[in-house]
């Protein structure tokens, strides 16, 4: 049924339920993030220069040379006997050029160079193809040095060494997963090693040699590449090992060895960089 209104019933109006402001509440207002301008006559300062220690390798790398009777090449200055121990030979003249472009004095490229003429003039006199040294160190060197001090006999020795690796490569191999490797079985860090010494003497002789010979390093680069990518833990390899977070990105020993070294890394990591600018440069040109 329908209810009725009732009459004379008062209209009850709510009071509003406000809630007062504190007093002493301190206003926080976010500061803005503009760019804050640079005051005025704010003084200039200049830090003191930290004393850079490469002068002193360098010096020690002189300082290790001693006179040697084996040394015809530089007359009456020094060997390198002691310098090349350890596979040191190439990555000291690589230093000693790089020292060269911070510090520009002429003494470090003259002892660069008298290393350089006993590496090719003592060292790999006379040795075949196959009996060279795959240096990738004394690539590197060369390559830096030659643009320096550009003695043919630099770019022909890289040339030289560039071939004995070529030579070496794995390119018609029994297990297609070892194309563009060395060795058999093949490791990763041999493998990016060459492409890292590849990778320089590819810039010297493609700027200053035969663009035949550079067409041909270049294609050993490429397959050097291809096979390291094998040995680098993705997202699907890495399930397979025991800490999958920490391995990912790494590149193991081999393809059926999974120990990471940082060594292994490191190698793989600049010969692919190497790579990408040859690639950059190729497509830019």
């Amino acid at each position: 049924a329908i209810i009725p209104t009732p009459t004379n019933t008062p209209t009850i109006t709510p009071t509003p339920t406000s809630t007062p402001t504190p007093t002493n509440t301190p206003t926080f207002t976010p500061t803005p993030t503009a760019i804050i301008p640079t005051p005025t006559n704010t003084p200039t300062i200049t830090p003191t220069p930290t004393p850079t220690p490469l002068p002193k390798y360098a010096d020690l790398v002189i300082a290790e040379v001693t006179s040697n009777p084996e040394y015809p090449a530089l007359g009456d200055t020094v060997s390198w006997d002691v310098v090349v121990r350890n596979d040191g030979d190439g990555e000291a003249l690589l230093a000693l050029t790089r020292i060269y472009a911070i510090d520009p004095d002429e003494g470090w490229l003259d002892t660069a160079e008298r290393g350089a003429q006993y590496l090719i003039n003592v060292r790999d006199k006379g040795l075949s193809i196959s009996q060279l040294t795959h240096d990738h160190w004394l690539l590197y060197a060369l390559n830096e040095l030659y643009r320096y001090r550009p003695n043919p006999t630099y770019r022909d020795h890289a040339a030289h060494i560039a071939r004995a690796i070529m030579q070496s490569q794995n390119q018609r191999p029994e297990n297609p997963d070892w194309l563009g490797s060395y060795y058999r079985p093949p490791r990763s860090t041999s493998t990016a090693t060459r492409t890292e010494g590849l990778c320089a003497a590819y810039r010297l002789v493609r700027d200053f040699g035969d663009p035949r010979t550079a067409d041909s390093i270049l294609r050993a680069i490429e397959l050097g590449v291809a096979f390291q990518l094998q040995t680098q833990f993705l997202p699907a390899s890495v399930l397979y090992v025991s800490d999958p977070q920490r391995s990912l990105g790494g590149f193991h020993r081999s393809l059926t060895n999974f120990e990471i070294r940082i060594d292994y890394v490191q190698h793989n990591i600049s010969s692919l960089l190497c790579a990408a600018h040859l690639l950059s440069y190729i497509i830019g040109t």
